[in-house]
């Protein structure tokens, strides 16, 4: 039987007459990686602050360890938070800093040091104890305001868009470094960001949220592959979205035809359907048979891959051709063709 670490439960929060999270429910399994993700104004970063004890909940319960936390303050609950801006006191050199939380919970100065030196071992900063936030780089003090978390050894560590303020490749390394130090330790990690490469790099889990609601969750892989709405196909990855209808086939079997394309659906004829194409199953190829004509409108060599925007009859769609040999012209006439098996159709979302 499951004893997850974390539960939400029809958990609600409103600011007025604005509700920022609207009755969702999830459970936070020990020594996994949740990542919360969305676009701004979805509630993710609310949620992370009603799991802080930042927000009281306006219904529903949390649960920590079993335990309903939902009207304690943030220093009753057994949980660490790493900041967006870090929020490390600049007039405190390093090992002060991580020793911070230990000595405002009455640890002794001498024990909090040992406890924060083996934290800044073990993230990598032995020896960066006596210098101070100005004094090293933007990714260390990233690992600082970790080690600062970690030493409180909560039952739930959460991060708060933590790779934001870093540049691209740095932000590569930083995440690797959370994954390694998450799953070495067997941490139990709510991650909040709106990255979904970043959310997909380090995660068990991915919780997709929208206008204050889950929208899907799930394993990154099966998010990405089997979306259950367009708005999720959209924010996993690049999608090509095509409203299209169902039809009944001469076969009994309902299928959405596309430019002449048929696609099997196990759905009822007659429904407004959206189908999803991943710009890296869309084919350039040089027989028309079975194949939908474009046009390149704008082209892109981007090293590994080079990636195109197409006119075509079902309207502009993005193309990724890997190991390409050669960056294709922008006016030049191509044709694509499909993979049924990688075409996914949805139920086309109602209004409302």
């Amino acid at each position: 039987m499951s004893d997850p670490a974390l539960v939400f439960d029809s958990v609600g929060k409103s600011f007025g007459s604005y509700e920022a999270v609207k009755g969702i429910s999830f459970a936070l399994e020990r020594h996994e990686l949740v990542s919360l993700l969305g676009p701004s104004g979805c509630g993710k970063t609310t949620t992370l602050r009603l799991v802080a004890g930042l927000e009281m909940p306006t219904r529903g319960r949390i649960l920590l360890d079993g335990a309903d936390v939902s009207t304690l303050s943030a220093s009753q609950r057994d949980i660490a938070m790493v900041f967006q801006s870090y929020a490390l006191f600049p007039h405190m050199n390093v090992v002060d800093n991580v020793a911070y939380g230990l000595i405002a919970q009455r640890t002794g100065k001498r024990e909090a040091h040992e406890r924060a030196r083996a934290q800044l071992e073990l993230v990598g900063l032995a020896g960066y104890e006596k210098r101070l936030p100005s004094e090293i780089s933007g990714g260390q003090q990233q690992r600082v305001a970790v080690a600062r978390a970690l030493v409180l050894e909560p039952a739930v560590l959460l991060f708060d868009e933590p790779l934001s303020n870093l540049d691209a490749k740095l932000r590569r390394q930083v995440r690797e470094d959370i994954r390694d130090l998450q799953q070495r330790l067997g941490l139990t990690v709510l991650y909040v960001t709106h990255d979904q490469s970043e959310a997909m790099a380090i995660s068990d889990r991915v919780i997709i949220m929208k206008a204050g609601r889950i929208e899907q969750s799930g394993p990154p892989s099966s998010l990405y592959n089997e979306p259950a709405s367009a708005f999720v196909a959209d924010f996993m990855g690049d999608a090509n979205v095509i409203e299209a209808t169902t039809i009944a086939g001469p076969d009994g079997q309902s299928r959405v035809v596309l430019d002449g394309l048929p696609l099997g659906t196990e759905l009822p004829a007659g429904m407004t359907v959206d189908v999803m194409l991943r710009p890296e199953h869309l084919r350039i190829t040089d027989a028309a048979r079975e194949a939908i004509g474009g046009t390149i409108r704008r082209a892109s060599y981007l090293g590994a891959q080079c990636e195109y925007r197409v006119e075509t009859s079902l309207g502009p769609l993005l193309l990724i051709e890997q190991g390409a040999q050669r960056l294709r012209s922008e006016g030049e006439s191509i044709a694509i063709t499909i993979d049924p098996h990688h075409a996914r159709i949805i139920e086309r979302e109602r209004d409302g």
